[in-house]
């Protein structure tokens, strides 16, 4: 999939028509190819092949521009002579098990994250993929849009895991982690690393990555001269791992599909820019249970307040000093 710009949207603007001078809505183009995608025809990049060979029809006419732009509500769009509708977006959350591939298909006959899911008839990405012996948090959608946004570096949603590491890992190891280790393809950095704890000699770390190198976190423990034991996603920015147990999948609530689409940031606000952050709730704060015991007298707090007369010290009956106060008082009415 290709990284998204501004430019496969465009807003295209109208005039008014007729005696009234209120401006009809703007219409809104979409890339020919972005369509087909969305459509389930193939990927970004097999679509454009297929409107370089002639294949896409648009209102009736052959199209073999590739940045060819159509207004997705009107046009007529048919591939091999078959009209394209976008599907409707499906958003499932899988809890991965070890020894599942993060893969659509695979040749070998292996269980991939497909297997764990009903029959959609669509087609499905995996976003943010995890290797087969790491477990936890997937996220299987067909927005091939929302699916590159959270995984390119350059929009920076944090993942979080939890790795279980053979030996003792240094505070020199973390802060190298976070500084960038040098792989084959460039230098790798986490976000923030914080420790555990231990079980036996194996160190327990929480680890947050922004960015998707393959094999990335055990791939640095080795350059650091540790084995990842064990790896185990456990959020997609603040959203965890609710309700879904491992190896079983659900669909995306509401809420979590609005907070995907923000950390995308494909949540725009009414000035047209990506809403950075969820509508905080208001803060209502719970009123006192007892308000009277909280003010002193005249409405002073209870800390302004006089304090209280201290009582008289009495000792109690029976004990050493009693009994002779006791004998004392009868020796005064004797005399």
């Amino acid at each position: 999939m290709d990284d998204e710009s501004a430019e496969d949207w465009q807003e295209q603007p109208t005039e008014s028509v007729g005696p009234s001078d209120t401006p009809s809505p703007p219409v809104f183009m979409e890339r020919l190819a972005k369509y087909l995608a969305s459509a389930g025809v193939a990927s970004r990049r097999e679509c454009e092949e297929y409107i370089r060979l002639g294949r896409v029809t648009v209102d009736g006419a052959m199209i073999t521009e590739v940045g060819t732009k159509i207004d997705p509500q009107t046009a007529d769009v048919r591939f091999d002579d078959e009209r394209v509708k976008p599907e409707p977006k499906v958003y499932w959350w899988i809890n991965k098990p070890k020894g599942v591939l993060s893969t659509s298909k695979d040749t070998h006959g292996r269980r991939t994250v497909l297997d764990l899911l009903p029959r959609t008839g669509k087609r499905l990405y995996c976003v943010g993929r995890l290797d087969e012996e790491s477990t936890g948090l997937l996220l299987m959608t067909n927005d091939g849009e929302m699916a590159l946004r959270l995984t390119h570096p350059r929009y920076g949603v944090a993942k979080t895991y939890v790795a279980l590491v053979a030996g003792r890992v240094t505070p020199d190891a973390m802060a190298q982690m976070t500084k960038g280790v040098w792989l084959a393809e460039g230098k790798a950095r986490v976000s923030h690393v914080k420790p555990l704890g231990t079980i036996g000699k194996a160190s327990r770390l929480q680890i947050v990555l922004r960015e998707g190198k393959n094999r990335e976190i055990r791939r640095m423990f080795a350059k650091l001269g540790h084995k990842v034991m064990s790896l185990h996603r456990t959020a997609i920015g603040p959203l965890k791992i609710r309700r879904v147990k491992i190896g079983e999948a659900r669909p995306a609530s509401p809420e979590e599909i609005f907070e995907l689409r923000r950390l995308a940031r494909l949540v725009k606000g009414p000035d047209g820019a990506p809403v950075a952050q969820q509508p905080s709730k208001p803060n209502r704060k719970r009123p006192a249970k007892h308000p009277a015991k909280r003010a002193g007298v005249g409405g002073r707090s209870k800390l302004s307040a006089r304090p209280a007369a201290a009582k008289p010290f009495r000792p109690k009956k029976g004990t050493k000093k009693a009994i002779g106060r006791q004998s004392k008082r009868r020796q005064g009415r004797s005399r």
